[in-house]
């Protein structure tokens, strides 16, 4: 009987080791599957479809991709509206076709990525590159003219179509063009950098405050203080011309008082007269 509970407590913990991995095992596949769905290139590239850039598509990691551009800069600064030309080389190391679709990417603003600045023009290739082939693809894009000097984050992508990943063929018939996949190939910081013009748009617009804060301070100014200081200089004035006038006044009476005695003296003079001495005597 002890031989007995023995064996079985022995079986029970060879099961017990077999079991346990196996479930691991299983819950660990079913947390790697991703958790994107199939998407094919009809539906990313229709009308109604909302723009390619916007779409959260899978990568492979069967392409690999390299790339040049032919505007070089250990700044990496570019001046808006510079047609730039990016060699782009499209390697398969899997052992199926994949089919290129479209090139293309986009400006981001440095706050949130989500929020794009520009958009730059889709470049559909729609060529097949076989196992192990590699193919190279020149794509143009060209900054807005008028995008304002700043740093911006520029990102290009590879849009292709070939087959599932591992975990998604599960039941599922393995077709070519039966999922669409996209690689982002760059992404990083770019500055604008407007080298035509000499003076900095962000100077002018503080030159530009600085002037119209000037201006409503002299207006503020001559609107409040101004009509204070008015009135006393009002009243100097007219008491200045009191005083004025007042001595104008006493000059000329003075002047006239001595005019009046000059003629009484002359009149005096004029009424003794030889006839009247005449009249006297007799």
């Amino acid at each position: 009987m002890v031989m007995f509970t023995t064996l079985t407590k022995r079986l029970l913990l060879v099961v017990l080791c077999c079991w346990v991995p196996l479930v691991f095992s299983e819950q660990q596949e079913a947390l790697s599957l991703p958790s994107y769905t199939l998407i094919s290139a009809l539906e990313v590239f229709s009308d109604s479809a909302p723009h390619p850039l916007s779409r959260n598509l899978p990568s492979s990691n069967e392409i690999e991709i390299a790339y040049s551009f032919s505007t070089t800069s250990e700044e990496k600064s570019i001046q808006p509206g510079t047609l730039v030309d990016c060699l782009v080389g499209v390697a398969n190391g899997g052992p199926f076709p994949y089919r290129v679709l479209a090139i293309g990417g986009a400006l981001h603003s440095p706050l949130q990525f989500n929020y794009y600045v520009q958009n730059f023009s889709l470049l559909y290739v729609n060529y097949t590159i076989g196992p192990g082939k590699e193919l190279t693809f020149s794509y143009r894009f060209q900054p807005h003219i008028q995008l304002e000097p700043a740093n911006y984050i520029m990102s290009l992508d590879l849009f292709y179509e070939g087959e599932p990943l591992e975990e998604m063929t599960k039941g599922q018939e393995r077709t070519l063009s039966s999922v669409m996949f996209r690689t982002t190939f760059h992404n990083a910081s770019l500055a604008m950098k407007d080298e035509s013009s000499p003076v900095d748009n962000r100077m002018f617009y503080v030159a530009l405050v600085v002037i119209v804060t000037l201006l409503l301070f002299a207006f503020s100014f001559y609107r409040f203080f101004y009509p204070t200081l008015k009135p006393k200089a009002k009243k100097l004035v007219s008491s200045s011309n009191k005083s004025s006038n007042q001595n104008d006044v006493k000059d000329w009476l003075q002047g006239h008082h001595e005019v009046l005695k000059a003629s009484n003296m002359v009149n005096q003079k004029r009424s003794i007269s030889p006839n009247s001495r005449n009249v006297k005597n007799e």
